[in-house]
């Protein structure tokens, strides 16, 4: 033991005497204190797709798992106070609403949409695409029509086929085969039905929708509509002026389609230009009087609505009813309170001469009774 102790101390002593010889320069290394690196995750959101009966039971709860909501704390998280109440109200009518979404905390915001489409819609399995279309009988003029000219807008306008984005956007589906699609319209004859099939995209395939076209004889007509509605002379008093107009010829809409292939229609209306003073001409006077947002419809002789510029519906027929001629405007007037009339509040009541136009519509689709 005592030996094998010395031998380690003269070699202890050599060493320094080898490296000596061999003298190696080395930096020595500055150790810098620890350092604490904390990552913050940024509050994020994702845009999703839901139908139409999944948003009118949608809960906050159910709302943050499907945007996926990812942040550092969300012990105080919220939702913007206007979203579910959207939400649950559901589509009234309108074949889909893209809401706005804003999640927020202490210190951070997150933006994302919320679109809701009809139950119709297929939904991809990521809730980011959706697409729609719906069957529809055609009249054989039109969909012969469609097919010799190729024309997707006209039949996506029948069929109501739409893709939709995550993003709120809205874009046109692609046609699984277009062009025998088109041929089969152009050579069909009553009676017929042609299968149609949708893609979301032409290089998205994922999810798709096939609708049925049927065809048949017959047809929609506006057979006549007013040309001029003469509110005559009326007094400026100290209370509205309410009056019914009277009508140079009846709106009347005539169907000879068979009851089983008719796909309803629906008669609109709108105001392309307010009544507005004008000269003995019946030119618009510069700076003059105007009695925008005075004219209204009621199809109830109750309700009403003001018109503008945008469509009022006026009248409309289910898919599969029977056809026939329609006057629609044969119970109009003061004793019905239907149809079209003027409320003049006192503060527009200017004596002048005013002029305004109309635009009726006419629908082969149906209406929202």
């Amino acid at each position: 033991m005592k030996r094998f102790f010395i031998m380690g101390a003269v070699l202890s002593v050599a060493l320094p005497s080898m490296l000596a010889v061999n003298k190696v320069s080395a930096a020595v290394p500055v150790i810098a204190p620890k350092a604490t690196i904390t990552i913050t995750q940024k509050l994020t959101a994702g845009n999703i797709i839901l139908s139409e009966s999944m948003a009118k039971t949608l809960t906050e709860s159910q709302l943050q798992s499907f945007m996926e909501v990812k942040g550092q704390d969300l012990s105080g998280l919220k939702l913007d106070g206007n979203t579910l109440a959207t939400a649950n109200a559901g589509l009234k009518g309108k074949d889909y609403i893209d809401i706005p979404v804003t999640w927020s905390t202490t210190n951070e915001t997150a933006q994302a949409h919320l679109v809701v489409v009809s139950d119709d819609a297929v939904i991809s399995s990521d809730r980011q695409r959706a697409i729609n279309a719906y069957p529809v009988t055609l009249g054989q003029d039109i969909a012969n029509t469609i097919g010799a000219n190729s024309d997707q807008p006209t039949l996506d306008y029948y069929t109501q086929a739409k893709a939709y984005h995550s993003d709120g956007t809205v874009s046109s589906a692609a046609l699984e085969d277009s062009a025998a699609y088109f041929t089969a319209l152009k050579n069909a004859q009553s009676n017929d039905i042609i299968d149609v099939t949708y893609n979301f995209s032409s290089s998205d395939k994922s999810i798709s929708k096939t609708v049925a076209i049927s065809i048949f004889t017959g047809s929609l007509n506006f057979t006549s509509a007013p040309s001029t509605m003469d509110f005559g002379q009326l007094k400026v008093k100290n209370s509205n002026v309410v009056d019914f107009p009277a009508y140079t010829q009846d709106l009347v809409v005539t169907d000879t389609r068979q009851s089983s292939k008719n796909t309803g229609w629906t008669m609109f209306v709108k105001e392309t230009q307010p009544l507005v003073e004008v000269d003995a001409t019946g030119t618009p006077v510069t700076g003059g009087h105007s009695l925008a947002g005075t004219l209204f419809f009621s199809a109830d002789g109750t309700n009403n609505t003001v018109l503008s510029a945008s469509n009022a519906q006026v009248e409309s027929q289910p898919s599969g009813t029977n056809g026939g001629t329609f006057n629609l405007s044969q119970n109009w007037g003061s004793t019905t309170k239907k149809g079209l009339y003027l409320d003049v509040p006192v503060t527009q009541q200017y004596a002048a001469k005013y002029k305004g136009e109309l635009t009726w519509t006419l629908s082969d689709v149906p209406g929202n009774k």
